[in-house]
């Protein structure tokens, strides 16, 4: 019997030694794929809230997590999934699966905009060797300089902000030299961003003038192609909406901005944008919409066309937005609106769907 008992005290004296070996050599240890079965991040969406609330934080170098049931694909796509206003992950290793329970490790990165928004917020210095930080920094002040001049409503900033970022800013597909189309860098300093860019932009502009604000990833589905998108949720006098920066810049279009995506509410928006809803906060509102707020929303095509006139009549060619809900409209309703002698010839888009369309109408 006891030497049975020693056979065992050698075979498991043995194996430790084993795993001790294999940790300190590879960093995977069995041992404690075990430990974490029970308390393993399960799924993509814990381990990116969990990662979203250490960037927060602002977590940097290198954190390891235990997870299960979440692919490789979706761990090397994780910036994908995370807010990135405040950090990113800039490298990950993933250690061998053991009972479904695998360590990973991330090296996490602090971004730009979270010195800039310290900065901006409390005067803390900016590191010496983040100088696009501090570039960004001085464009945001200016930007900010510009855009909220004199007492303004949360809705008047909000809309200010929305506006310039969309003039100021050409949308791009995407460049694999340039990682700065995918930061707020790229879309206020360079001028030039994918749907990322925009919503780090917006967000950052948001926070630094006060006003209460979320960054939003999920897909969104155009031209019968679903892709990874971002946007943001904004907090108006109390309520939460959806702004869409990047679709409110039409592709092609300089120096047309256009409010489709303007406060809009998750049902509005869940027409061709989709994310996790219990993630983030619920936009039910219609109160800050832009079409609403300044009663350009119609219910008949009559009094819409009417309000369209009135508009050229008052400022001539330029750009005229209107929403409208309960009827199909008719493009030969456009021809009353010659009736102003300042419309001389006009083209015009519509958006939306349902309860919710929007007609954009270009008068020369």
């Amino acid at each position: 019997m006891n030497k049975l008992l020693v056979k065992i005290v050698y075979i498991f004296f043995f194996l430790v030694v084993i795993i001790a070996v294999v940790d300190f050599t590879t960093g995977f240890n069995p041992a404690f794929n075990l430990y974490h079965l029970g308390d393993a991040y399960d799924g993509l969406s814990g381990l990116t809230a969990k990662l979203n609330n250490d960037i927060a934080k602002k977590t940097e170098g290198s954190v390891s997590y235990y997870i299960k049931n979440i692919d490789d694909s979706e761990l090397q796509l994780i910036n994908y999934s995370l807010n990135n206003i405040n950090g990113s992950v800039k490298s990950i290793k993933i250690y061998p699966a053991f009972l479904g329970v695998r360590k990973v490790d991330f090296e996490i990165e602090r971004s730009d905009n979270s010195y800039v928004m310290d900065a901006y917020l409390t005067g803390a210095p900016i590191p010496e060797d983040r100088a696009e930080a501090v570039h960004l920094y001085h464009k945001v002040c200016v930007v900010l300089d510009t855009c909220i001049k004199g007492k303004l409503t949360e809705y008047e900033k909000e809309k200010r902000l929305h506006d310039y970022l969309i003039k100021n800013c050409e949308y791009s597909f995407g460049s694999e030299d340039n990682d700065n189309e995918y930061r707020a860098y790229g879309a206020l300093v360079e001028g030039k961003a994918v749907c990322n860019g925009y919503a780090e932009a917006f967000s950052l502009l948001l926070t630094c003038a006060g006003i209460e604000n979320e960054f939003v990833v999920g897909t969104a589905t155009a031209d019968g192609k679903e892709e990874n998108h971002a946007w943001n949720h904004v907090r108006i006098n109390g309520e939460w909406y959806n702004v869409d920066s990047t679709w409110d810049d039409p592709v092609g279009e300089n120096n047309i901005i256009i409010h489709v995506y303007f406060n809009v509410t998750d049902d509005i928006l869940w027409k061709d944008h989709y994310w996790d809803k219990a993630s983030y906060k619920k936009c039910n509102s219609t109160t800050w919409n832009y079409y609403n707020h300044e009663g350009l929303f119609f219910s008949d095509p009559e009094n819409m066309i009417k309000k369209a006139t009135e508009i050229a009549t008052f400022k001539g060619a330029g750009l005229i937005e209107l929403g409208y809900y309960g009827f199909a409209f008719d493009p030969e309703k456009l021809q009353d609106m010659y009736t102003s002698e300042r419309v001389t010839s006009l083209s015009y888009m519509t958006l939306g769907s349902d309860d919710y369309n929007v007609i954009v109408i270009v008068v020369n």
